[in-house]
């Protein structure tokens, strides 16, 4: 690298607790992260149990005799044949756990969010431009 390429910013002396700051900034921008991700996961989950919920529903108005109808099921590795009621009340009771666990998700994003919005601040009034926080999306 030539001299002209670098630029001297001088000495910038960083406290323990700065560190500290920095260090838990991280932690929870990878929370963060992670959070969001597993998010949209279980969005897309709860988008494919809604679409299953209406095939199963079109597939009932369709069949003959709901007795005779059975629907594959997957539970774990194994797929299950279920009558339309049994698979019914499966997908109801999977789209419920999902809305609980999406809500709960939301929550720990929107705290997360806030502390880590509240984090850059203390870090930026204590460091000013000697440290940067943004990602590159």
């Amino acid at each position: 690298m030539s001299a002209a390429n670098f630029k001297d910013y001088g000495v910038v002396h960083i406290k323990h607790e700065d560190q500290q700051r920095i260090c838990l900034f991280a932690r929870m921008q990878a929370t963060l992260t992670e959070t969001r991700e597993e998010l949209e996961s279980k969005k897309k989950l709860y988008e494919n149990v809604l679409e299953a919920i209406q095939q199963v529903e079109e597939a009932s108005l369709l069949a003959d005799d709901d007795a005779e109808l059975t629907i594959p099921f997957e539970l774990g590795d194994v797929f299950v044949h279920l009558n339309a009621e049994e698979a019914q009340e499966s997908l109801s009771r999977r789209k419920t756990s999902l809305e609980t666990e999406m809500a709960s998700l939301e929550t720990k994003a929107d705290q997360l969010e806030q502390d880590v919005g509240r984090t850059r601040v203390e870090l930026y009034k204590a460091l000013g431009t000697n440290i940067c926080l943004d990602l590159d999306d």
